[in-house]
């Protein structure tokens, strides 16, 4: 808890104090899955810290010590997730992809969907980084059927409008004109949704492949259209920190 807290004000010297500590009194009363749990944290305060070569060894030390005990596998997971974040951040998109695979071992067939999707999205975005097109766009169209099969609510609607976003986008780096078909597919849904954050993605995906065929007053319109929701959205924001998340999901 006190990690937690440390880490949301950005005290990340103080985080990586509640970790280590954490660590080790774990190790002293002997919860090997604690500690696991505690080296994650730990390796994310580091990271945060700019630390990115001690972050990546505190993993390693951390699944050396999972895989030579019995630890739960949402142990592994958060060390994944960690890993995730560390080879994005160094440009190793076939690591991160290889890294991403090997984390969706540890969620159970069948069982939390949404996660599966996130996931999935995930490894389509490190495959198109990676210029693995083919293999990105396969992943997108497992996280919409991961997606199809949750409890149907507005976060998953939500989800899965943005799932298809990507994946017109995507379609349409080769194909614009098979990207915008789905696009258009997708604009009555999106009049209903009074989502401004996904009203902002389609219009910027839809200006991108616009300009692509060359069509570029509607396209100036399209992406005109993406900064005035984007703007909308973050005048709406009160918080700093609210303010800090918009500024990191717009990068």
């Amino acid at each position: 808890e006190l990690y937690n807290c440390a880490a949301l004000m950005s005290q990340f010297d103080r985080s990586r104090e509640f970790a280590a500590e954490a660590y080790r009194s774990s190790i002293e009363h002997h919860y090997p899955g604690l500690a696991i749990r505690a080296m994650t944290f730990l390796a994310h305060a580091e990271y945060s810290r700019g630390r990115r070569e001690q972050a990546w060894r505190v993993c390693q030390s951390a699944l050396q010590q999972y895989w030579s005990g019995a630890s739960a596998r949402s142990r592994a997971y958060g060390l994944y997730v960690v890993m995730d974040v560390l080879s994005q951040a160094d440009g190793k998109w076939h690591l991160d992809f290889a890294i991403g695979s090997e984390g969706m071992t540890f969620i159970a067939k069948g069982e939390e969907p949404l996660m599966r999707a996130e996931e999935y999205t995930n490894l389509a975005h490190a495959a198109t980084m990676a210029g693995e097109l083919q293999t990105a766009t396969g992943e997108l169209n497992l996280a919409v059927r991961a997606l199809d099969s949750a409890v149907r609510s507005e976060v998953t609607d939500n989800y899965r409008f943005d799932t298809l976003l990507f994946l017109a986008w995507l379609q349409g780096r080769s194909r614009p004109e098979a990207g915008i078909r789905l696009l258009d597919s997708l604009k009555a849904r999106l009049f209903g949704m009074h989502n401004e954050t996904l009203a902002a993605k389609y219009h910027l995906a839809r200006g991108e492949l616009l300009a692509a065929q060359n069509e570029l007053s509607q396209a100036d319109r399209e992406l005109s259209l993406a900064v005035y929701f984007s703007e909308r959205q973050r005048s709406s924001l009160s918080s700093e920190l609210d303010r800090v998340s918009w500024l990191r999901g717009a990068e």
